[in-house]
């Protein structure tokens, strides 16, 4: 028995060394398989077949051609040949939920006047050849509709996808907004796609390769969506993601997502980097057409009254310009990737919202104060706006970015940078003790459950680091009682059962989330979320022996400190009356803990 990947699902098949046809059992497909033999030799047609239905087609063509060399007469390899020549996948096709051929580049040379065709054939059983001639018809049929809309009525400007129906079969509000941009788009001269006219006069069969040829012409697709739902039904996505494949290759194709009854963050994910168009908006049909003609220019029949204002001095969204005598001004046009960008900062996703933002200057707006507001946020790690107001910096107008905000930002924002600067100053000027006392304050109370009991403890501020933005904090009582190192024996802190736990249980189970949210990892080798103190902590971070002592359950307990002892089953400790013994404790006796942490301010 040998083992096959099926052409279409990728799934593993396996049948006789000397069969000529196999069915899929995931996905029913008969097809046709190759001569493998050695093992060698099967090893090269499945790392060939990975490689084709993961769209490597050159590389894939290069392995089955090797194949030949050791069996030219084998008509599978030369039918392989051809699926990479053509770029041949069988896709989902989201209307009848089946599996379809699809030709990913239309090439005008047909596949029958191939000369592999030509030996696939020559070599092939009766049956193999049938089947062979049946799928090659069917990819000649797809190539020449591709092509015959390339030349003729697929050379567009603009593709305007949109869900037409809904479930009850009636026209979506989606399809009326559409058929508003396809009008406008069109009055002005652009070749625009609107499946509900280009495709009037086609059966439904032919959709895939009529959309997938309008796709590939296409230089801007407008996404028409007033749900998150209608974006999501199957053809739709199939569009706009098709489109957002082919853009990430080709930079000359841009997108634009036009939405209505949504918010900008309930729209896909992948719409993130994009400029949007709220339809809400009653002059958007002006804003869609402007930017448009943005990105691909003026069509050769528009109208020559739209113009784009020349006056430089505009530094809003808000550019005024002329469509007919009587146009008003264009209102904003919201950007979604900065509403992303807000809501990524709250989940601490700081790498990602600064992405998002960099795109929105680099390639819609280079003055645009929300991004460098963002931007400002991202330098402090601060979560939400309001959390500037907690900075203690002395310098906050010497950052870039807050400079760039108050320079493009309206009234409004000018004075709420202005307030959080005067905080910053007041704020860094307050001593130690009130910082702390606010940030103590500040923090949720925890609550750790072992059984029936509860201990409640508040946390106490060691360090603030200025500089970094950070506090090392300590819980003010001990948190639980267990060993340094339950199994006993020789060990170090990266190895222990406590370091285990603290990172592991009460990290995920026990800590709040308020304070979770603000972690930040240890500068020590292992780069623990939660550690305890060193000996050399203990000592540099409290004043005397009685500020160390702590308790649990009402009592005063020892408690562990992360460091060795003197032997290498021993490790260091406070005692009862706060003394920092480095000699140690035996690992495996049960003492106190308190946990510490360094938090983002």
């Amino acid at each position: 028995m040998a083992v096959y990947i099926c052409k279409k699902c990728g799934s593993t098949m396996t049948a006789a060394d000397s069969s000529i046809t196999c069915t899929c059992t995931k996905c029913s497909y008969e097809q046709t398989l190759p001569r493998l033999g050695t093992a060698d030799r099967q090893d090269l047609f499945e790392r060939a077949a990975r490689l084709r239905l993961n769209k490597e087609y050159s590389e894939a063509l290069r392995l089955y051609q090797e194949a030949l060399k050791d069996d030219n007469t084998d008509p599978e390899t030369h039918w392989l040949i051809l699926l990479c020549k053509y770029e041949v996948e069988y896709a989902d096709d989201p209307i009848t939920n089946t599996r379809v051929i699809q030709c990913n580049t239309p090439i005008r040379k047909s596949i029958m006047e191939d000369d592999d065709y030509d030996k696939c054939l020559a070599n092939a059983t009766d049956y193999a050849r049938r089947f062979y001639e049946h799928e090659a018809a069917e990819i000649d049929r797809i190539q020449t509709e591709e092509l015959a809309i390339i030349d003729g009525r697929g050379n567009f400007d603009v593709f305007v996808g949109f869900k037409q129906k809904d479930d009850q079969g009636r026209i979506t509000k989606d399809c009326l907004r559409a058929e508003q941009i396809y009008n406008a788009l069109t009055d002005k001269g652009y070749r625009v796609f609107f499946s509900k006219v280009t495709l009037e006069d086609r059966l439904s069969l032919d959709y895939p390769s009529f959309i997938d040829a309008a796709l590939d012409s296409a230089k801007v697709m407008v996404a028409v969506g007033t749900s998150s739902e209608n974006y999501y039904a199957k053809w739709v996505k199939y569009e706009w993601s098709r489109f957002l494949e082919q853009a990430e290759l080709d930079p000359h194709k841009r997108f634009i997502p036009a939405y209505e009854d949504i918010r900008a963050s309930e729209l896909p994910d992948e719409f993130a980097k994009f400029q949007a168009v709220d339809m809400a908006d009653a002059n958007y049909i002006y804003s869609l057409v402007r930017n448009v003609r943005n990105l691909i220019g003026v069509a050769p029949d528009s109208d020559p009254l739209l113009a784009a204002s020349t006056d430089d001095t505009a530094k809003d969204a808000s550019v005024t310009f002329t469509l007919h005598e009587d146009a008003a001004t264009v209102a904003p046009i919201k950007i979604p990737q900065i509403i992303r960008a807000f809501q990524m900062c709250e989940d601490g996703e700081f790498v990602e919202a600064k992405k998002l933002v960099d795109d929105v200057l680099a390639l819609i707006d280079a003055e645009n104060a929300d991004a460098y507001l963002v931007r400002l946020m991202i330098d402090y790690e601060c979560k939400y706006q309001e959390d500037l107001n907690k900075l203690a910096l002395n310098n906050l107008t010497e950052n870039r970015n807050y400079h760039r905000a108050h320079e493009f930002g309206d009234e409004q924002l000018k004075a709420k940078l202005d307030e959080y600067d005067r905080q910053a100053k007041e704020n860094y000027n307050l001593p130690f003790e009130v910082r702390a006392k606010r940030l103590e304050d500040s923090l949720d109370e925890i609550i750790v459950g072992f059984g029936d009991d509860q201990i409640s403890t508040g946390w106490r501020v060691l360090s603030l680091v200025d500089e970094k933005k950070r506090a090392l904090v300590i819980s003010q009582e001990c948190v639980a009682k267990m060993p340094y190192h339950e199994l006993g024996g020789s060990i170090i802190w990266d190895g222990c059962t406590l370091r285990e736990w603290l990172n592991g249980e009460f990290y995920n189970s026990i800590l709040p989330e308020a304070i979770k949210q603000r972690v930040v990892a240890w500068d020590i080798p292992s780069h623990d979320k939660v550690s305890l103190l060193s000996v050399d902590e203990a000592r540099e971070y409290f004043v005397s022996g009685t500020d160390r002592v702590a308790t649990f359950e009402d009592k005063t307990a020892w408690w562990w400190l992360r460091s060795p002892g003197d032997y290498a089953n021993l490790a260091a400790f406070i005692d009862d009356d706060g003394h920092v013994i480095e000699d140690g404790l035996i690992v495996d006796y049960s003492y106190g803990i308190r946990p510490a942490l360094w938090l983002n301010l």
